[in-house]
């Protein structure tokens, strides 16, 4: 018996399946080639963007960063660390960074920035593990 009911489908059905099949390995692949940036969280103000990331590998997933840009273009990298950071926030002119038990993490920060671009940083360390548990998910941007 082929295809409905012992008749060739139509030609219709078997184009469709075949768009079908083709939108899903486009929408699939598509921002997938290479590694992907993932975004926990997106800050703005009217001098900088403060971006937390990570990078997504097929076999691994890199540190987390915090990157400070201003829209000159100008970027820094303000801390880089694997299973520490749980947010950061914007207060006035302060960007306060919370962190999760940093001695049991792997910094990369040897010298954790005081201030950059106007905007004085402060680390707070005392986050609860619930806090830890609750940080956000990366998004994954497409460039």
């Amino acid at each position: 018996m082929n295809g409905y009911f012992g008749h060739d489908p139509p030609k219709k059905v078997i184009k469709m399946k075949v768009y079908l099949i083709l939108t899903a390995i486009i929408a699939a692949t598509s921002c997938n080639f290479g590694d992907s940036k993932l975004i926990r969280k997106r800050l703005k103000t009217e001098e900088v963007v403060i971006n937390w990331y990570y990078y997504s590998y097929r076999t691994n997933y890199s540190a987390d960063k915090i990157e400070i840009s201003d829209y000159n273009k100008q970027e820094k990298i303000i801390y880089e660390a694997v299973d520490v950071v749980t947010d950061i926030q914007v207060e006035d002119k302060t960007i306060i960074i919370k962190l999760y038990k940093p001695s049991r993490g792997l910094i990369y920060t040897e010298q954790p920035l005081k201030k950059v671009f106007g905007y004085s940083i402060v680390y707070d360390t005392i986050v609860t593990q619930r806090e830890y548990y609750n940080r956000p998910m990366g998004i994954k941007e497409c460039n």
